[in-house]
């Protein structure tokens, strides 16, 4: 009875053990580079990067970001990428949808306006188009990954300016 006894919490033992290493092997699988695309920069020292599938897009400031001031911004996408449309918002106050002027395909202008908060937090939302007929993997928000030709999808530059005191 006693071998009996241990022989089923062997077996337990035993399978429990390969759902935890089948749950680690999935988990890392599945949360790979190759596998899980990036929507999202935060900007350090005045520039962000992402790596997607359709290749990296480039964000640069020129000028240190700071309110009531006239700023530019630079894109850099890959040849299969166009931007459809484009504005900023703030994350921790509303602030409204802050339109972005384009000077050309890789250049823009903006205004941030200033608050009573001491360290204000922004979003940069680029809708992006794939303008070719293959299909891509590509992200209408950074939850609904998804497959399709000529797709628009939204990426995400987040920043941060201090206030006025």
């Amino acid at each position: 009875m006693a071998n009996n006894v241990a022989s089923v919490n062997l077996q337990k033992a035993l399978f429990i053990g390969v759902c935890v290493v089948l749950f680690i092997t999935v988990y890392q699988l599945t949360n790979t580079p190759e596998t899980k695309q990036d929507a999202s920069c935060y900007v350090i020292d005045r520039h962000c990067s992402m790596l997607l599938k359709q290749g990296t897009i480039e964000i640069d400031f020129p000028q240190t970001l700071v309110v009531e001031e006239m700023l530019q911004v630079n894109f850099s996408l890959p040849p299969t990428l166009s931007i459809a449309q484009l504005h900023i918002e703030g994350v921790n106050m509303n602030m409204g949808m802050l339109p972005v002027h384009r000077n050309s395909a890789d250049q823009g202008e903006f205004f941030l306006g200033s608050c009573q908060l001491e360290q204000m937090q922004w979003r940069m939302v680029l809708q992006l188009t794939t303008g070719d007929d293959k299909k891509h993997d590509t992200l209408i928000s950074p939850e609904h990954p998804q497959t399709s030709t000529n797709s628009t999808f939204n990426v995400f530059v987040y920043f941060t300016t201090q206030g006025y005191n």
